[in-house]
Parts: C-alpha cells; structure tokens; sequence
C-alpha cells in the first residue's frame, strides 16, 4: 500500500481483535518509528512496547480499559521523549509516520493524548530523568465485526471532533 493509500485508510481504531500481532511486526513498526525522520536528531525519545495491552488501558482513565474503549487492544506504544524545544512537534512527526507505516501493515492505532495521567502511564517504564510520556497508541488487527463497527460509529458519533476532518486537499 503507498503511503498515499495508508492516508486515505487510516482511522482511529478503538475496537480491536484479541488476537496478538506477530512479535516481528509489532518490532517493525517499533524500529520504523525509531528509525523516522524527525524534525530535530538532537531530542531523545523512546517507544515504550506493552505487549499486554490491559496494562496500560486500564491505568489511563475509568473509562477506558473497558469493552467501550481501547479495553480489548491486545498491544500499545507508549512514545516518550526529553523535553527540549520543539519536543512535542518532533513526536507528533514521528509518531504519524509510525501510524501510516502501521496502517500499511493492517493494524489499526488511535492517537491518544490527553486521556491519561503520564505519572500512572509512567510507573512500569523506566524513564531517564527529563523524560515525558507524550502520547501513546493501541495497536492491534482492527475489530470489524458487527459490534465492532457499531461500538467505533457510537464513539465517533459523540467524539469532540466528529465530522471536522479536513480533506487531504485542504491539509496539503
């Protein structure tokens, strides 16, 4: 799939199937993404793999971890990185591209922000002093069952930014 394809696919993936990714592709997209280009080669970051996914959706917030949300993705990434100028542009650089590069593989991801605590997210990673959480993502085989497909509609039914996605037109 090119890159262009993996632009026009890509949603947010809230609903996934319990079935583990294979280890090598879950170390390709991980090495992808440390291995992106990045805006700035001098700020330090990480890619922080959770191969039990409960682990970390349960730590994020009351809601999620349960079937509502993210509470069957069987993975996640949790990227961190030294705050330094520029540090959170540099990981939203690298992170997007590590997303398509996932997206091209058939995993599906959802960019998650703000719906965590970085001290709760941080107590099983061994960060180096300076070093944030920013953002992280499950990964996982999309869930594109009946409830599954249902589940991700409700969500975006009431989701902040429903219907307020640019066209790839008007973002180039």
């Amino acid at each position: 799939m090119s890159i262009r394809a993996a632009i026009r696919r890509r949603i947010s993936v809230r609903h996934y199937e319990t079935k583990p990714v294979p280890e090598e592709m879950l170390q390709a997209v991980v090495s992808f993404a440390e291995n992106s280009l990045a805006l700035d080669d001098s700020i330090r970051i990480h890619l922080h793999l959770v191969r039990e996914g409960r682990l970390v959706a349960h730590r994020m917030t009351p809601l999620t971890g349960t079937r509502l949300l993210f509470g069957s993705a069987p993975h996640f990434i949790i990227a961190t990185s030294e705050e330094k100028p520029l540090f959170m542009l540099n990981m939203g650089f690298r992170m997007e591209q590590m997303i398509l590069f996932a997206t091209q593989q058939g995993l599906g991801t959802c960019w998650v922000g703000g719906m965590f605590s970085e001290e709760r997210i941080g107590t099983f990673l061994s960060l180096e002093k300076g070093e944030r959480v920013i953002v992280l993502t499950p990964i996982g085989y999309p869930d594109t069952s009946f409830h599954g497909r249902l589940a991700h509609d409700a969500v975006e039914l009431v989701a902040v930014n429903f219907g307020r996605r640019k066209a790839l037109g008007q973002m180039a």
